[in-house]
């Protein structure tokens, strides 16, 4: 099942058993009504930033989100530490930028950015460095210590 097919379930049955409407979860999660519609119709997915949001919101994780676990627990509420993890795991695995860049179809400013904050991350890109490093992707935004 794609990413977002599991991400859109999970939201709505997340949103449906608190008998939230999808107005009042945007205004929770700062994503309007249609946006929240479109994710749960699987029609979009959403940022890092807004992902983390609704995982917080409902106090799961974000690799429950996505259906990498199973278990709905938060296992952390640090704050994300997307650019210092992702920064340690590349060096630790000897992976250059440019390499990083190549694989992923994405600029090294793009990378860069992403490493210092500054950068808005696709859930599927996310989900992809999370599986090219072989992490979760709770870990990489700080929400676990658990690889």
């Amino acid at each position: 099942m794609r990413v977002s097919n599991i991400l859109s379930e999970r939201i709505k049955e997340l949103r449906s058993s608190k008998e939230l409407t999808m107005k009042r979860l945007g205004e929770a999660v700062g994503l309007s009504m249609q946006a929240i519609n479109d994710i749960e119709k699987g029609r979009r997915t959403t940022t890092a930033d807004k992902l983390i949001a609704i995982a917080e919101y409902f106090d799961v994780s974000v690799d429950y989100l996505l259906g990498t676990v199973d278990i709905p627990e938060q296992t952390s509420n640090t704050k994300s530490k997307l650019g210092e993890r992702l920064t340690d795991h590349l060096k630790q695995k000897g992976i250059s930028l440019s390499d990083a860049s190549e694989h992923f179809g994405i600029s090294k400013s793009y990378i860069n950015r992403i490493l210092t904050g500054d950068a808005v991350v696709p859930i599927e890109v996310l989900s992809a460095i999370a599986d090219y490093l072989d992490v979760s992707t709770d870990y990489l935004l700080g929400r676990s210590d658990d690889v």
